[in-house]
């Protein structure tokens, strides 16, 4: 449901004249809030239904944020980047980002299992506070980082024409309708597999945190190897 801010924080963007500064604010509140969940466990009870509510919330709230910063954010790098090489950026960017995530989804799952599996010290919850301090400080400075990217000026929208219209104006092109289809019936797949594949490995074949990284990690080495490949066929 949080990626329906898309639309509307698209729309907002579309009318500004700096979108960095709008992008900025949002991703980094999105980031910030990943600091708060290693404090769930100290504040409350284990068990009860007052730490799940906790983190739906944090999850929400974070997501919303993070999709309504996603539109502007792309919108900012279609404009800086020149057509001519769109497509080897973004195939060099998919795989120096999943390269990265390779190293992150190895190490997350050896805290895991160094600091919160059966054999950890405490209450378990040592590995969890890591690993998602350490995913707050990286993203966090992920957009600070970004500080020092460039703006280009944006490309008006046409005057007159009223959010209604901008919105139909897509979905007046069928391939762009197959194509959404696509996407949502693609991303549906995903995600049920994100959600529940991991828990059934856990839970039916007692697979270890650096298991489920592993398997993650396979699963993204395809996408480092072949993103090259097919941005310069594109």
């Amino acid at each position: 449901l949080a990626m329906v801010m898309q639309i509307p924080s698209a729309l907002v963007a579309e009318r500004l004249t700096k979108r960095k500064r709008y992008w900025g604010v949002l991703a980094a509140l999105h980031r910030l809030l990943w600091f708060l969940p290693p404090l769930i466990p100290a504040v409350f009870p284990i068990g009860g239904s007052a730490a799940g509510w906790a983190m739906l919330a944090l999850v929400a709230i974070s997501s919303l944020l993070a999709h309504a910063s996603a539109a502007p954010w792309f919108s900012w790098l279609v404009d800086l980047i020149p057509e001519h090489q769109r497509n080897r950026f973004w195939a060099r960017r998919q795989s120096v980002t999943q390269a990265a995530f390779l190293v992150a989804m190895g190490l997350g799952g050896w805290i895991l299992d160094r600091y919160s599996g059966p054999d950890a010290p405490g209450s378990g919850f040592l590995g969890f506070r890591i690993v998602f301090i350490l995913a707050a400080v990286a993203g966090t400075a992920d957009i600070l980082i970004h500080l020092w990217v460039p703006e280009p000026r944006p490309c008006p929208t046409a005057k007159g024409e009223g959010w209604r219209t901008r919105l139909r104006k897509p979905f007046a092109d069928p391939d762009f309708l197959w194509l959404t289809l696509a996407f949502g019936a693609w991303s549906f797949g995903l995600g049920l597999v994100g959600s529940f594949g991991f828990l059934y490995l856990r839970r039916s074949f007692q697979a270890s945190y650096i298991h489920l990284a592993a398997f993650t990690v396979c699963a993204a080495l395809g996408t480092v190897i072949a993103s090259p490949l097919w941005g310069k066929v594109m």
